[in-house]
């Protein structure tokens, strides 16, 4: 029989949050977990995962099958390494025994007589499998472009252009933080870069607007207010009309988007589709940043031809 993660009781197999490996480790472990909110795992540090979840499970396999007794340090080591990439990454530990000791029990208690070192193996492998291909999808997710590289443009571009971006520069540190682990969480900080900015425009420009305003009221008037439309795209010529037209479609899908998949409203965690990729978060994150440029840059073009 296979072994996978439902073999074994499921409290064998939950997450550890950082504060109990915390706990477990001692205090005299090398973790700067204070620093792990702040800090955002790159393709190398994943890369750098992969192999040590091969090294941990190699390590329980060996020791648990008696193959030898294992190097209880270096294991230890490699646990507290892997958590501090996995942990601000939103994945969970393959294996979330501290000590080389306690998974080699947990297995040797679990799986007995005959065939019992071949299923200890299979639990061990399924468990590193797992995870390992959800670190190489983010690989891959990171290899489709830096969406981060264009949240630090805008927030430059916001401090430059406007004098008050602190509500934009709060969306895009969260949509910035969740890029890696929340699709869910980006998609509705998306849409709430939309409405700060389409804010930040009103009141840039001295018109008042209303606090119970719509998205969809609020989104168009700042548009209407800095000139984009269809109107003013005509002279242009057609195509350039569609887009304008396109515009607003984008941040109303953007918002039908977030209603249903995003973390607005309220939703519970049983409500998101499991198995959101991460580019359906870097989907929306960048159509929202685009909306956004395009916004800020009409307004500074306008401010151009008025001086």
């Amino acid at each position: 029989m296979a072994v996978t993660a439902n073999t074994v009781g499921a409290s064998e197999y939950e997450v550890l949050t950082h504060t109990t490996v915390v706990q477990t480790v001692g205090v005299d472990d090398d973790v700067e977990w204070d620093d792990l909110d702040e800090w955002v795992p790159g393709v190398e540090d994943l890369e750098e995962a992969v192999d040590l979840v091969d090294q941990l499970c190699g390590a329980l396999i060996a020791a648990s099958t008696k193959k030898n007794d294992g190097d209880a340090r270096a294991y230890r080591k490699n646990y507290q390494k892997l958590a501090k990439i996995l942990d601000p990454s939103g994945i969970r530990r393959p294996f979330p025994w501290a000590n080389l000791d306690d998974g080699v029990a947990l297995a040797e208690a679990t799986f007995t007589g005959y065939g019992s070192y071949a299923r200890r193996r299979e639990y061990f492998f399924a468990r590193a499998e797992s995870v390992k291909k959800l670190l190489l999808t983010r690989i891959n997710d990171r290899a489709a472009g830096d969406v981060a590289a264009a949240v630090s443009g805008l927030l430059d571009a916001s401090g430059e252009l406007i004098a008050e971006p602190a509500a934009i520069r709060v969306e895009l540190t969260r949509i910035e933080s969740s890029l890696s682990s929340d699709p869910s969480a980006v998609i509705g900080k998306a849409k709430n870069l939309i409405e700060a900015t389409a804010k930040a425009v009103l009141v840039e420009l001295g018109q008042p607007y209303k606090k119970n305003a719509s998205f969809d009221a609020r989104v168009k008037e700042a548009m209407k207010a800095v000139g984009i439309g269809a109107e003013t795209a005509a002279g242009y010529g057609q195509a350039l009309a569609d887009v304008a037209d396109r515009l607003t479609e984008l941040t109303i899908a953007l918002r039908n988007l977030r209603n249903q998949i995003g973390d607005g409203h309220g939703h519970g965690d049983d409500t998101f589709p499991d198995g959101l990729d991460l580019r359906y978060g870097r989907l929306a994150a960048r159509s929202a940043i685009a909306w956004s440029a395009f916004m800020l840059d009409t307004l500074h073009d306008r401010r151009a031809g008025e001086d």
